[in-house]
């Protein structure tokens, strides 16, 4: 990898790889969602209105509003 500056610090953390703990921590953010998902039911928020930004993917404009129902 070559510097852009000669007294320019590169982590070793800026490798393609990433952290050594990352693959760790994607495994472990899955599992809380699924958590989640297990004990809550979601549903749309009908008080925010969603609105659909067209681009190469339809997405939303300001995100979905959605709230958590302890099943």
């Amino acid at each position: 990898m070559k510097k852009a500056f000669p007294l320019m610090f590169i982590s070793p953390l800026d490798r393609a790889s990433g952290s050594i703990g990352n693959n760790f921590a994607m495994m472990e953010a899955v599992q809380l969602l699924a958590g989640i998902m297990q004990k809550f039911h979601f549903e749309l928020d009908e008080r925010h209105a969603v609105i659909l930004e067209p681009s190469i993917t339809l997405r939303p404009k300001k995100g979905i509003h959605m709230r958590l129902v302890k099943r």
